[in-house]
Formats: C-alpha cells, sequence, structure tokens
C-alpha cells in the first residue's frame, strides 16, 4: 500500500513539474512567419490569409500601421495584432498584439495569466516579472503586471494594466528586435496614454 501511494506522488510530483517547468527557447526570429526589417509590401507578400489592410494608416508613436490581423484568438480572447512600421525606415520594428476590450470596472488578472501560460509554453519561464498593485488615501486603485522573455533577435513583453478611475484595462503583448530593447522604456500598462496608442 505505501509502495502505491509512493508512485502516485512521484507520477503527481512529475506531472506538476512538467506542467509548470518550460524549457528556453535559444531564439525566437520574429512572431510566427514575419521579420524584423520586413516593409509592407513584404508583409503583404505573406499571402498570411488572416491579414487585412487598413484603408487608411493608423499612427502611432515614431510608427505606422497599414496590416493587422483583426481577430487573433489566444485562449479564447480576442485580439488585434499590429505590424508597426518605423517611420524614417519603412521596416517592420514591433509588433503588438492587444485584446480588443479595453475596459473592466475589475482588474482581469485571470486573462492576463492565461496569455502567460500560454507564452510560456511556447518560450518558456519569462525572465523578468514585475508585478506592481497599489491602492492610494483616495481610493485610486492600479495594478501594472509584466512579463519579459529576451532572447538573441526577439525580446516579448507581456504587459496588463488597470485602474479604477477610467475603468482602464490594457492587455498587450510587444515582440521587438532585442537590439533596440535597450533604448525602449518599460511599458506602464496602466497608464492612460497607453489606451490611446501614444507609448507606442
Amino acid at each position: 500500500m505505501k509502495e502505491s501511494l509512493k508512485a502516485v506522488a512521484s507520477i503527481s510530483l512529475f506531472l506538476v513539474l512538467n506542467l509548470t517547468c518550460y524549457s528556453q527557447q535559444h531564439d525566437v526570429a520574429g512572431w510566427e512567419q514575419y521579420r524584423w526589417g520586413m516593409s509592407n509590401e513584404d508583409i503583404g507578400r505573406t499571402a498570411d490569409p488572416r491579414l487585412t489592410k487598413l484603408t487608411k494608416s493608423e499612427k502611432f508613436l515614431g510608427m505606422h500601421v497599414d496590416y493587422v490581423v483583426p481577430q487573433y484568438q489566444i485562449k479564447g480572447e480576442v485580439f488585434t495584432v499590429y505590424f508597426q512600421i518605423d517611420d524614417n525606415t519603412g521596416e517592420l520594428t514591433q509588433i503588438l498584439i492587444r485584446l480588443k476590450e479595453q475596459k473592466s470596472k475589475a482588474p482581469r488578472e485571470e486573462i492576463f495569466h492565461g496569455v502567460e501560460l500560454f507564452l510560456a509554453r511556447q518560450y518558456g519561464e519569462p525572465l523578468d516579472k514585475i508585478d506592481e498593485r497599489r491602492t492610494s488615501t483616495d481610493k485610486f486603485k492600479f495594478m501594472d503586471l509584466t512579463r519579459v522573455w529576451r532572447f538573441p533577435t526577439t525580446t516579448i513583453e507581456l504587459a496588463y494594466g488597470w485602474d479604477n478611475q477610467i475603468d482602464d484595462s490594457l492587455l498587450t503583448i510587444r515582440y521587438f528586435p532585442t537590439k533596440t530593447s535597450s533604448d525602449r522604456p518599460r511599458t506602464r500598462a496602466w497608464s492612460g496614454l497607453a489606451i490611446s496608442g501614444l507609448l507606442w
């Protein structure tokens, strides 16, 4: 009987470890078939059936978007994928994947952790983790959760921000070249500026 219990315990421990520990990839070249330095023409030539060409470019800080994937799903939630082209070079410099629903009266941590698990299964455990929650004396509450995976070619940042003043709820995944990561300030996902796209 004791031997059977030990065997069951060993198997359970093995399963838990395999579910929670993911091996780190050596490198990530970009996102799916998209690579840094591609032009809008290159993106269009991928013949990705999910791609939609916008009738008018969307402007971001120093970048613009002409192509999106409007209905990208992760864990049952709908996101938009933005292929952000550098205004100066005309090259793909960032891919922003943003949850469509950007308002919530309550924090949606369960979505963040579901996406974190989804990414960990692909890329291993994140290198950096930041969990910040704060309530001020005037009852202002905010949450700032960040996970970072850094590879020789690509850095991936998962960020979630929420506050209770205007019910901001912003969840993003950013893919960008690692060589430029030192020039990029860490995202304050909870900031209202992020909702308008001014940070990206």
